[in-house]
């Protein structure tokens, strides 16, 4: 598949539930295999808030409010996580 094709699946969001994230090794690539055709999961790698797709580089981010202004910063995917909680993955 050709970057372009790849980059057309983003931004994407999904509400993440407790059940996965109690069940999933991995969060960040237990959605995007829910997402994104059966082809590219051997070329998907995710870390915790950032990862590739055959070279297409992707990242989740929330808004938090420090010191008076709203400001993005990586969303970890991550045991800690409670939910109900929505995950965007954006291109980086």
């Amino acid at each position: 598949m050709k970057k372009d094709e790849i980059k057309s699946f983003f931004p994407k969001t999904f509400t993440l539930t407790q059940e996965l994230i109690d069940n999933e090794k991995s969060i960040g690539e237990a959605l995007l295999k829910s997402y994104l055709p059966q082809e590219l999961w051997e070329d998907t790698f995710w870390g915790l808030s950032i990862g590739t797709i055959d070279g297409v580089k992707i990242k989740t981010e929330c808004t938090v409010e420090y010191q008076g202004k709203k400001v993005k910063v990586p969303l970890y995917l991550d045991k800690s996580l409670k939910a109900p909680i929505e995950v965007t993955f954006e291109l980086r």
